[in-house]
């Protein structure tokens, strides 16, 4: 069915309309009774990841929602786009994951759980549960790139809006690159802890972590040491059998980078590390290659910038 360019944005700014209340259910209906609850286990550094700023994304979308309305009826709604600042949403995207962790976590807790029920079940939240809801502004910048691509192919050449729509295409699509590398990380580390290290460990999602570089840190020795190399963290760990065409790896240890010190020699390094009671350990590499030491010689010195 072809679908005229009126129609079009009319549809959208019904879409529009529908994303702006999914993120005040997010608010009002999960956020703020969180906030106010002080029998929930939930710290409020876990609070700021879960929702990370879902509140300041509210803000921008009421704003945008209520311009694009109203130049909607004229059909020139190139300028509302191209002042919408999808780059807002790089804090939200490099969150998500370690949300979904805390969220996990939390739900198991019964206290937790059937508090969550009994507000899904209550307005404005209308039956959505937060764990959907959570997923729409991870999802949402694309939708624009979609919309805009769309709305450009029904607008003559001739139309006022048209170098305005284009223009607004072109900022939102690099800005939606660069959230997409950072979902991409996110997603990377996420996968390492869900399915690829095996063993007890901390959570290694955290906003902005990322990963450089894995693979064995001592060549052919008989160590065998498999290392998960962070933007803040070493973890080392060991082979273990291939599961379902996948490799699973035993998780041995995590080195803090920050403080750390670096000790290169001709074989391999020795790494010096404040470890969590407060005391000095090492991990020595006896047979690594130079990209793990430059890579970690980088990462120490960028950290104590």
């Amino acid at each position: 069915v072809r679908v005229d360019r009126k129609s079009l944005i009319n549809s959208f700014v019904k879409d529009e309309s529908e994303y702006v209340h999914n993120l005040r259910r997010i608010v009002k209906g999960y956020l703020e009774p969180i906030r106010n609850n002080s029998q929930l286990k939930i710290t409020e550094k876990e609070k700021s990841i879960v929702f990370s700023n879902v509140e300041q994304l509210l803000q921008m979308h009421d704003g945008f929602f209520l311009l694009l309305r109203e130049k909607s009826s004229s059909g020139e709604i190139g300028k509302v786009f191209l002042n919408l600042d999808l780059i807002k949403y790089n804090e939200y995207c490099s969150s998500y994951f370690s949300s979904i962790v805390i969220f996990l976590n939390c739900r198991d807790l019964p206290s937790f759980s059937n508090f969550l029920k009994e507000r899904e079940s209550m307005e404005p939240a209308n039956g959505l549960s937060l764990e959907h809801l959570l997923k729409l502004p991870f999802q949402r910048p694309s939708e624009y790139i979609i919309f805009l691509q769309k709305v450009i192919k029904l607008t003559p050449d001739s139309h006022p809006d048209k170098t305005l729509l284009t223009e607004a295409l072109i900022k939102m699509s690099k800005i939606n690159e660069f959230l997409s590398t950072t979902k991409k990380a996110a997603e990377d580390v996420y996968n390492i802890q869900t399915n690829v290290l095996m063993g007890k460990f901390e959570n290694l999602v955290v906003p902005n972590r990322r990963l450089i570089r894995r693979g064995s840190i001592d060549g052919n020795t008989k160590e065998k040491n498999y290392g998960f190399l962070f933007s803040d963290l070493l973890v080392v760990s060991k082979p273990i059998d291939v599961q379902n065409g996948s490799a699973k790896y035993m998780y041995t240890r995590s080195v803090p980078l920050s403080g750390a010190k670096l000790v290169p020699n001709s074989n391999g390094f020795t790494l010096s590390y404040l470890a969590k009671d407060n005391s000095w350990k090492q991990f020595v590499s006896t047979s690594s290659n130079q990209d793990w030491v430059r890579d970690l010689e980088k990462i120490i010195n960028n950290i104590g910038k």
